[in-house]
Parts: structure tokens; C-alpha cells; sequence
């Protein structure tokens, strides 16, 4: 069934099923544009039990999981068991354009499987260009165009996805050491730049959710913290071998004022840089006299 008005397609599946099958419910395109759009997970008894994936064309939308709040911004997704202890909403003077599909109850031991090779995590961030938005988009258009007109097309179409999904996913955990390697290079590189979560976020193309969990697994410190860190060893070496100011040295490692690195500096080392600096040039001096 094909419903269709100015911005909402959507495709609705009903077909009889002899025998388990993983199946799409619905598959739809919608421009959301009302505050008033709000699900609550909890409050949907009516519609079953089955699995939620929606994508962001364009704009943006929040969604609630548990207590912590995402921001889905475009090439994002969730992905999401009903009923569970969620919200999603329209946040204020935006609007949000999804592509979404409810898949069958059967898809919940895949869901499980997709999310846990996805650090546990519901939130997830796509290439646009990737083989997986490539099939998400196709089965929009056949389901639009009537080419889904029995339950085997429809099963095909969802374990396709479902697949293609649980095959990136499962690729993603195998690099996620390599990618931390990356992201450590990355800062190396860059430490002296104003570098944020979303830079590292859109180089190695992770959520931000998911490179912030991952990174402190296995670095033992968020990469904000990292990115510090490396700033104040590097500013260590100029306070040592250079006649530059604490001014001077804080731009030249990446701090956005003197006053902010001094803090900075203080917390890690215990001493001001400019304590730093004359306590150890002296010892230097002290040692190489005396060899």
C-alpha cells in the first residue's frame, strides 16, 4: 500500500507469512516540519513489536535513549528496538528529512548482533557513498515503484540490508584498532590547529558517540584529553629549547590563550610554566657543568 502526500511517502507491507520470515513492515520518506512530531518508546502499544532504522537526508533531529541525548545529523541513523525506553522529537526552529524502515520482529537477534559489532551503540554515521545507503535507497524506490509485490521479494530486500549492515559493522570493529592508531596520528599532526571531536569525527568517519567510547577503551583517556596531552608535551620542548614567551609557545601548540594553557599546564605538571621552565633549565645547566 502506497500512502503519498506533500512530504511523506510512505509503503506499507502486509503480506501473509507461512513461516518466520525477516520482513519490512514499511519503508518511507518523510520531511518533518511540525514540533508536534514526538514518539515515545514506551508509548506505542498499538504498533507492535518490531525494529526502527531511520537515516537523516538533510537536517537534523534529536533522539533520547535512555539519559543520554544524540543529535542526528545528516548521513546519521538510529537504530532501534519498539517498544524500548527511547524518545525522538523535531528539536525547536529545525526541520528533519528521513528515509526509515520498520522491520519485523524476526530482525531482532540481527539488531542485537549489529548493534553490539557497533560498540553497543544504537547511533550510527554513514559514508552517503557507501554500498549500504546505495541498497537503502534502491529498496525505497522499488517498494515505491510496486516492484516488492510478494513476501520473498520483500524478505529479500530486508535481509540484504540487514546483512550489508551487520558486513560494514563487523569490518568497522575489526579496523577499530588501526582507526585509533589513525586518530593518534591525526592529533599528532594537527595538535597545533583548533582541532574538535567533529574534525576527528569526520576524518575517520565515526560518530562522535562512538570514536569518544572506543578511543578511551582503548587509549584510557577521552581524545579531547589526548589532544591536551600531546599540546603540553610539546610545549614542554619550547619551554626548554626555545626563548619564546608562554604567549607565544600557547599559540604555537594549539591552546586558545596563555591563561587557559596555564591552567592546563598547572593541573598536569603541578607547577606554572614559567616555574616549569626555570626549574629544569637550571637543572640542565647544573648537570652538563658538572659531567
Amino acid at each position: 500500500m502506497l500512502k503519498k502526500d506533500k512530504e511523506w511517502i510512505l509503503n506499507i507491507f502486509k503480506f501473509r507469512k507461512s513461516f518466520p520470515l525477516i520482513t519490512i513492515n514499511s519503508i518511507g520518506r518523510h520531511k518533518i516540519t511540525s514540533p508536534e512530531y514526538y514518539w515515545d518508546g514506551m508509548k506505542r502499544p498499538q504498533d507492535g513489536t518490531y525494529c526502527l532504522f531511520q537515516y537523516t537526508i538533510s537536517g537534523n533531529g534529536e533522539i533520547k535513549i535512555d539519559n543520554n541525548i544524540y543529535k542526528i545529523k545528516k548521513n546519521e541513523a538510529f537504530f532501534i528496538k519498539i517498544p524500548s525506553n527511547h524518545t525522538y522529537y523535531l528539536p525547536k526552529n529545525t526541520s528533519w528529512e528521513v528515509l526509515y524502515i520498520e522491520f519485523s520482529i524476526e530482525t531482532e537477534n540481527l539488531w542485537k548482533e549489529i548493534v553490539n559489532n557497533n560498540e553497543k551503540s544504537q547511533i550510527f554515521k554513514f559514508n552517503p557513498h557507501s554500498k549500504f545507503i546505495s541498497l537503502l535507497w534502491e529498496t525505497f524506490y522499488a517498494a515505491t515503484n510496486g516492484e516488492i509485490d510478494n513476501v520473498y521479494k520483500c524478505s529479500q530486500y530486508s535481509y540484504n540490508l540487514l546483512f550489508e549492515l551487520l558486513n560494514q559493522y563487523y569490518n568497522t570493529k575489526k579496523k577499530n584498532s588501526s582507526t585509533i592508531e589513525n586518530i593518534k596520528k591525526f592529533i599528532k599532526k594537527n595538535y597545533s590547529k583548533p582541532i574538535s571531536i567533529e574534525d576527528i569525527s569526520n576524518f575517520v568517519n565515526l560518530s562522535k558517540f562512538h570514536l569518544s567510547r572506543r578511543f578511551k577503551e582503548e587509549v584510557g583517556i577521552s581524545p579531547g584529553q589526548y589532544i591536551i596531552k600531546i599540546r603540553l608535551k610539546n610545549a614542554t620542548d619550547l619551554l626548554l629549547n626555545s626563548n619564546m614567551n608562554i604567549e607565544e609557545i600557547s599559540e604555537k601548540v594549539g591552546f586558545s590563550c596563555g591563561n587557559y594553557f596555564s591552567k592546563a599546564f598547572k593541573h598536569k605538571f603541578k607547577i606554572s610554566p614559567t616555574e616549569y621552565r626555570n626549574y629544569y633549565k637550571n637543572y640542565y645547566k647544573v648537570s652538563i657543568l658538572s659531567k
